[in-house]
């Protein structure tokens, strides 16, 4: 429950916002199968916040999560999980960027100067899309 306290809280000021990426990405895909989930939780809990109750986002266990995320048809994974995943067989697309908190200010500073999309790569935790092929 404080988990979920928190997560609705800390929902309206992640820089951009996670749950809302994905949801735009998940909706244009047409995906209504359940989506099994390999990240941050708390990143997990706005993606699934922001879903609502039409879909079905599952977390994959912490221990074995690779052999659990075959039997699913869609996975969302953070940055670090997909290159440890075996994505052969999977189309990728990003599902959504996110400021990382300790670079917030220095994002923000050059927010409109000419090297801030490579900043935001740089200083960004990205989560991925996946579908089976």
């Amino acid at each position: 429950m404080i988990f979920f306290l928190l997560s609705s809280i800390t929902y309206h000021i992640s820089l951009p916002h996670q749950g809302v990426q994905a949801k735009k990405v998940i909706q244009a895909a047409g995906i209504t199968q359940p989506i099994g989930f390999y990240g941050n939780l708390h990143v997990g809990t706005k993606i699934r916040m922001s879903l609502g109750a039409d879909y079905e986002l599952t977390d994959l266990p912490r221990v074995d999560w690779k052999t659990k995320a075959k039997d699913y048809s869609y996975l969302i994974l953070e940055d670090r999980a997909l290159s440890e995943f075996d994505s052969v067989g999977y189309s990728v697309d990003l599902a959504s960027v996110n400021w990382q908190s300790r670079e917030i200010s220095q994002l923000l500073a050059r927010y409109h100067s000419l090297e801030f999309d490579q900043l935001l790569e740089e200083n960004s935790k990205k989560y991925y899309l996946l579908r089976k092929k």
